[in-house]
């Protein structure tokens, strides 16, 4: 699927005319296929740490540097939900998990 998806862009950026896309539409084209690229995990995940913003009263949950480490395996952000209710802490882990093959998803 993202070879087609590739091919797609590459065939949108060779625009007939050989002239450069307009930039809004070629951002419109954009977020559609990132649109498709989404899969509801990502959605969970996402949900995740918007929980755990407004639980942490707006201080970031994650900030780049910890994102990234979190992927590698090099930052536990369990210290972070400290003041956190125990349940909330343990839906908030359990909806950012690196593994979210483990849970399933269902279209609503």
């Amino acid at each position: 699927m993202s070879l087609h998806i590739l091919h797609h862009l590459q065939s949108m950026l060779q625009h007939e005319s050989a002239q450069p896309l307009p930039l809004l539409h070629f951002l419109s084209h954009l977020s559609h296929l990132m649109l498709v690229l989404l899969l509801p995990p990502q959605d969970i995940f996402s949900m995740g740490c918007v929980i755990a913003e407004l639980w942490l009263d707006g201080r970031a949950f994650f900030d780049l540097s910890r994102l990234l480490a979190y992927r590698r395996r090099e930052y536990d952000p369990t210290a972070a939900l400290a003041g956190v209710e125990p349940d909330m802490a343990e839906l908030i882990m359990h909806m950012i998990q690196r593994s979210p093959g483990r849970y399933q998803v269902d279209r609503v």
